[in-house]
């Protein structure tokens, strides 16, 4: 035991060390099964063990192989069907949800004027017809204080002097629902448009009536013009993302 307890394991221990073994190794006199570890060191080898099936013949990914699991890429709406967890298309002829997600199949076609009815929610510091009035007066002013400002000027054609959102995607997004109307070319003059560009903020304008806008930077950076509504698309590649009533909840 003194040994031991200097660090040094018996002579017994260092010997023989116990091991699994199958076949004619197997020393006589000992356990079937155990070993000593020096039968290595004297020519005894170690026999294979069988190999599981599913290691021996893996399957191959090729022609023919389907991945198990939930995520198959040749599920049957991959042919034209829709999956299960899309909604339905509604009966009604409305705007279908499924295409929301689609790139804008008609841009640059024309933007047509309709009635405006801004629900009750919709309280702004200038009238719809004020809030247009005063917008068609400041490209007189030529000031160029407008770069990347465009939902804060929007606001401002409102009465409000901030939107109290940190973009103007996101002001979009915010929306309640049945406020937006995604890809509509019908829209009522003093409407807010949205589109998404190259820029994460995306842009809004103000819609004037007629196919034309109310907006910053397009014609010339930092400035705001009146300008046709297609000229975010044609000139600056933004693609139109639908547009809502002039509604600033969080407007200061």
């Amino acid at each position: 035991m003194g040994n031991i307890g200097r660090g040094r394991q018996p002579a017994r221990l260092r010997r023989t060390v116990l091991r699994r073994e199958q076949g004619p190794s197997a020393r006589p006199g000992r356990h079937p099964g155990l070993v000593d570890a020096g039968a290595r060191h004297r020519g005894a080898t170690r026999p294979a063990l069988p190999l599981p099936p599913a290691l021996r013949d893996p399957p191959r990914p090729g022609r023919g192989h389907r991945p198990r699991g939930r995520h198959q890429p040749d599920q049957a709406w991959s042919k034209g069907d829709v999956p299960d967890w899309l909604p339905s298309k509604p009966a009604d002829g409305s705007a279908d949800p499924r295409d929301q997600c689609t790139p804008d199949k008609t841009a640059g076609a024309p933007f047509h004027d309709v009635a405006a009815n801004w629900p009750p929610e919709v309280k702004n510091r200038r009238s719809t017809a004020g809030a247009i009035e005063w917008a068609k007066e400041q490209p007189g002013l030529n000031e160029k204080r407008w770069w990347r400002r465009c939902l804060e000027f929007s606001a401002r054609v409102y009465g409000w002097t901030a939107a109290g959102v940190g973009s103007a995607i996101t002001h979009y997004h915010q929306m309640p629902d049945n406020m937006k109307h995604p890809g509509s070319r019908d829209i009522p003059a003093g409407a807010l448009m949205y589109w998404e560009t190259s820029n994460p903020h995306g842009h809004v304008s103000v819609y004037l009536g007629d196919g034309m806008i109310i907006s910053s930077d397009v014609a010339r950076p930092g400035y705001v013009d009146v300008i046709p509504a297609s000229d975010i698309e044609s000139k600056w590649g933004g693609r139109y993302v639908g547009w809502a009533p002039p509604y600033f909840p969080q407007g200061a």
